[in-house]
């Protein structure tokens, strides 16, 4: 059985950004999008150091894929820009690969994906398993929303269950 943690606040997360390059959106942000269509036979997307392997069966039909990288989080340091990926919400039948390039404090000792659904402010830990010379995070995913990088420092209303 696996646990899952579930955090109400945002949890406290630091470490340094890692910046994509592409369009500047508002408020001076850069933000990068990277879109492909992945059918039933599955694939990969790369974009703004993160990949998504879709395996065959996980989607039902052609869809269309974005990668949408950048900005941050008020008050929160990451290790990695923050990832929207769309269409928000899909669904997938089988599970879902995120690998994550990070970038980790010297002292980094709980490195994790974190994703948040509707409300910024409300992130779940979605854990993860470093690789390739603690240079990326990965996890598997059920569905699409907004994934981000960090090292927890301190976790606050969570809920194990």
């Amino acid at each position: 059985m696996k646990q899952l943690l579930l955090c109400v606040g945002v949890a406290l997360l630091s470490v340094s950004v890692v910046g994509g390059c592409s369009s500047s959106g508002g408020g001076g942000q850069t933000r990068t999008t990277t879109e492909a269509t992945i059918g039933p036979e599955g694939g990969v997307i790369e974009g703004a150091g993160l990949r998504v392997t879709i395996p065959a069966g996980a989607l039902a039909e052609e869809t269309t894929i974005e990668i949408i990288a950048g900005g941050g989080l008020a008050d929160v340091e990451t290790l990695s820009p923050l990832y929207r990926l769309e269409p928000d919400g899909l669904r997938f039948a089988e599970p879902v690969e995120l690998v994550v390039d990070v970038t980790l404090p010297a002292d980094s000792k709980a490195p994790a994906i974190v994703w948040s659904e509707g409300a910024i402010d409300n992130w779940t830990i979605l854990g993860g398993e470093l690789i390739d010379g603690d240079t990326k995070l990965r996890a598997s995913i059920m569905h699409f929303s907004r994934y981000v990088g960090a090292e927890l420092r301190a976790v606050s209303n969570c809920i194990f269950y």
